[in-house]
């Protein structure tokens, strides 16, 4: 049967190619026809002659390409034993390429229907049968605990096979006590565990009290000393001394000291530190730079904004 199959698919590879031979010969054959003098000054018949040849080439080029496929899609999965894949392609090349091939279609689908469906390893390929219900016509199912088969539509089993084997339950055995010790040991008198103490009564006069008991409640405190539990407030602290510099959360900065007396040369000012005028009231002032990207000033007597230069 392997044989067999391998000689009609072999023919029809061949048959193929003869089929594209053919098809490219008749296109020759009206591309003479198209360059015969007689048809020179014919431009109906040249152009007839053109496209039959060009309609024949392509039919030849159609027939090379089936060629191809039978040998690439249809003979190479069986020479790899794969026949589900040479039947099923073998089928659809041979229906489809019947024409262009001029008949070798026919050898494939002969190979296919006759040798390589009924092989025994496309029959291993094919899924297992399954049985019918003879009541309703309607498959049946598989009961894997029963053993056999089951309608679904009429609920009924068509056979029942043998139930799986089940491990035998392990026998429950009676708990085991664990076995008296020969020599006992000795029992010792101890004072049961957790038992609460017995109280204890004060302490003798002129001892300090113990731990867990009360001490006795103090009195005032003698005349200068400060109540118990009291914690006396700091203090707020006044203006630091002339000339150095405030501390932060005390006493408020100092106030812009006046121009140097009368016959002092004036001091420069800090490279930070821009006197402006006011537009609005006119009284000049001094502005503090902190940022370098700044722009606007304000005046602290009108609020006024100016646009520092």
């Amino acid at each position: 049967m392997t044989s067999k199959a391998k000689t009609f698919l072999i023919i029809s590879i061949v048959w193929f190619l003869m089929a594209a031979v053919v098809w490219f010969g008749l296109g020759y054959l009206f591309l003479s026809y198209y360059n015969d003098p007689q048809y020179q000054f014919d431009q109906g018949s040249r152009n007839l002659f053109s496209t039959v040849e060009y309609i024949f080439i392509t039919f030849g080029i159609i027939a090379f390409v089936f060629m191809v496929l039978a040998v690439a899609a249809v003979y190479g999965p069986f020479k790899q034993d794969r026949y589900d894949a040479a039947y099923n392609r073998g089928l659809l090349v041979g229906g489809v390429g019947l024409f262009f091939g001029l008949g070798a279609g026919i050898m494939l689908i002969v190979a296919a229907k006759k040798y390589l469906k009924n092989h025994p390893k496309y029959m291993a390929t094919l899924p297992v049968p399954t049985p019918i219900c003879e009541r309703c016509g309607q498959p049946v199912q598989f009961d894997k605990e029963v053993g056999g088969w089951y309608c679904p539509t009429c609920k009924i089993h068509l056979t029942k096979g043998v139930p799986k084997p089940q491990a035998p339950p392990k026998p429950v055995l009676p708990p085991t006590m664990p076995p008296k010790p020969v020599y006992a040991p000795p029992q010792q008198t101890y004072p049961p565990q957790g038992a609460p103490p017995k109280p204890m009564g004060p302490p003798p006069q002129g001892y300090p009290p113990q731990q867990g008991m009360a001490p006795k409640p103090m009195g005032p405190p003698p005349q200068g000393y400060p109540p118990q539990g009291y914690q006396p407030q700091p203090k707020p602290m006044g203006p630091p001394p002339q000339g150095y510099p405030p501390q932060p959360g005390m006493a408020p900065p100092p106030k812009p000291m006046g121009p140097p007396p009368q016959g002092y040369p004036p001091q420069p000012l800090p490279p930070n530190v821009r006197v402006l005028a006011c537009s609005r009231c006119g009284k000049t002032f001094q502005w503090t730079v902190t940022d370098p990207n700044q722009r606007m000033a304000k005046c602290p007597w009108c609020n006024n904004e100016l646009m520092m230069q």
